[in-house]
């Protein structure tokens, strides 16, 4: 311990950490219409942050490998989907949204 002013004291602490396994899971959004859907956007309640679909519909996430997630993707007032998606491994999975 080091004293680092009037009775304060601090201490050096190493943490080993190991990130988790990681997947991707990647696909087309399609809207009801049967057309990709160019910026939709498509989250999980996960640490990463919501990613949007490209020109062509076409996205990819990188989760934790930590089980289950529930995943959304949406298109304005277009349509949307909510699924759970099992994070086990690497998953292509194209989404059909739904009107609203």
């Amino acid at each position: 311990m080091s004293d680092i002013g009037e009775n304060r004291t601090f201490r050096s602490v190493q943490i080993a950490m190991t990130p988790l396994p990681r997947i991707t899971l990647s696909g087309v959004v399609y809207l009801p219409s049967g057309q990709p859907a160019p910026g939709a956007i498509i989250g999980v309640d996960a640490p990463v942050a919501p990613v949007y679909s490209n020109a062509q519909g076409q996205y990819s996430l990188v989760l934790p490998a930590a089980g289950d997630f529930y995943l959304t993707a949406a298109s304005g007032t277009d349509g949307y989907v909510d699924l759970v998606v099992p994070a086990v491994q690497d998953l292509t999975l194209d989404l059909y949204l739904r009107t609203v």
